[in-house]
C-alpha cells in the first residue's frame, strides 16, 4: 500500500498518440519520477488505455495507485461486476485501488452501492468513487453507503472553470472526500488573464502550466490529473508542486475565474462535431432519439439536472451575434428538453 499520494497524478487518456513502447516508456518514467496516481477508464480508446497502463506497471504495481471507471450504461449490479473483471484483466492486476462510475446515471445509486460493496468484500477494489457528481448526488450516495463513504469525486477544475468551488469543494473538504481534478490546464486552451500568469511565470521562473497546477494543488485534498504524451511536459508537470508562491500571488490567482453568464439557448449554435471530433446532436429531435447511444442520454440527464448545472462552454461570434457551443453538448440538450428554449442556460464564454 502507498503511504501518501502525490497530488500531481497522470491522466492516461492519451494512448491514441504515439506507439505503445513510447507510451509505456512515458508512464514508467512518471513512476520513476514520483508519480503514483494513474487514472484511466474502460472507455478510453476502447480499453487500450487500461491495457497499456497494465503493461507499464509490470514490476511497479506496489508503487502505483490505479483509478479506473466503468461506464454509466453498465450501472447495474452484474454489469458493474463484469466491467470490473474486464478492467482487472486489462490492467493485469488483482485489485483496483479506486473504482469509479464515470458519470451520474438516473436511479442507479443503489445498484452501484451493492456492486461496490461486493467488489470490496472480494478484495477486487479497495476504494470506490464517483465522477462528475453534484453535492446532492454525493449526499444521496453517501447515505446509501452507510458506514462506507465515497473516497473521491473526479470533476473538472482549473483556473477557467471554478464551478466546483460553490458547494462541491466545501462538501468534499468537510467529508474528507478527495477531489481528482481532470482538465487542470483547461484542455490546453489559454488560461484566463495571460498577463498575470505570465508575470508570475517570470517572477518564479516557472512555466505558465506550472503556475496553474501549483495554484490548484495548494489544496492538499486535490489531486490534479494532467495528461501529456510529451516527456518534457511530464517532467514540468511533476515539478509544479515543488515550489511555493507568496500568499498575495495565490490571492491574485484566486480572484480569476470566468464569470458564469446566462445565455438564451436560441442564440447558441451547436456545431456538427464536438471536442475531439466526437459526433454530437445538432437538433432537438436527434437529441431525443439518442441514435448515438450516449449514456446517460440527453433525456435521462434532463431528469437529473437542476438550475445548478455545470456551465456549458461557448465562443461568442460577434458578426453573427451568436454563440458556438464547444463543450457540454449533452448538458445543453438536457437543459432544452427540461426547460425548453426560453430559459437561459448557465455558460462560460471564451
Amino acid at each position: 500500500m502507498i503511504d501518501a499520494l502525490n497530488n500531481i497524478g497522470f491522466g492516461a487518456d492519451f494512448v491514441d498518440k504515439g506507439t505503445k513502447n513510447e507510451q509505456i516508456y512515458l508512464i514508467q518514467k512518471a513512476i520513476e519520477s514520483g508519480v503514483n496516481v494513474f487514472d484511466t477508464a474502460e472507455i478510453y480508446s476502447d480499453g487500450r488505455s487500461e491495457s497499456v497502463l497494465g503493461e507499464s506497471i509490470n514490476g511497479y504495481r506496489s508503487k502505483v495507485f490505479i483509478s479506473t471507471k466503468f461506464s454509466p450504461n453498465n450501472a447495474n449490479f452484474y454489469s458493474i461486476i463484469n466491467s470490473c473483471e474486464r478492467s482487472l484483466r486489462r490492467l493485469n492486476t488483482d485489485y483496483i485501488d479506486l473504482y469509479q462510475i464515470h458519470w451520474p446515471y438516473p436511479n442507479s445509486n443503489l445498484e452501484i452501492v451493492k456492486a461496490f460493496k461486493h467488489l470490496k468484500h472480494q478484495g477486487k477494489i479497495l476504494n470506490f468513487g464517483v465522477c462528475n457528481y453534484s453535492k446532492k448526488e454525493m449526499l444521496e450516495m453517501n447515505e446509501l453507503l452507510g458506514d462506507d463513504k465515497i473516497y473521491s469525486n473526479q470533476v473538472e477544475y482549473n483556473l477557467f472553470d471554478r464551478y466546483i468551488e460553490n458547494d462541491i469543494i466545501p462538501y468534499c473538504n468537510e467529508q474528507q472526500i478527495r477531489i481528482l481534478a481532470y482538465s487542470p490546464l483547461n484542455k490546453c486552451r489559454k488560461i484566463l488573464d495571460d498577463n498575470l500568469i505570465n508575470k508570475l511565470s517570470t517572477k518564479y521562473n516557472k512555466k505558465p502550466a506550472q503556475i496553474a497546477l501549483n495554484w490548484l494543488t495548494k489544496n492538499k485534498n486535490i489531486i490534479a490529473l494532467p495528461k501529456t504524451n510529451n516527456l518534457n511536459n511530464l517532467i514540468s508537470n511533476i515539478a509544479s508542486n515543488k515550489f511555493f508562491m507568496e500568499d498575495d500571488d495565490y490571492k491574485k490567482l484566486n480572484s480569476l475565474g470566468c464569470v458564469v453568464k446566462f445565455i438564451d439557448p436560441k442564440k447558441i449554435i451547436v456545431s456538427k462535431n464536438g471536442e475531439g471530433n466526437r459526433k454530437v446532436y445538432t437538433t432537438l429531435v436527434e437529441a431525443l432519439n439518442n441514435d448515438l447511444n450516449f449514456s446517460p442520454s440527453p433525456s435521462q440527464l434532463s431528469q437529473m439536472i437542476d438550475d445548478n448545472i455545470k456551465p456549458v462552454r461557448l465562443i461568442y461570434n460577434k458578426k453573427q451575434d451568436k454563440y458556438h457551443l464547444v463543450e457540454g453538448r449533452i448538458r445543453y440538450w438536457s437543459w432544452v428538453i427540461k426547460n425548453g428554449f426560453t430559459k437561459k442556460i448557465p455558460s462560460l464564454i471564451y
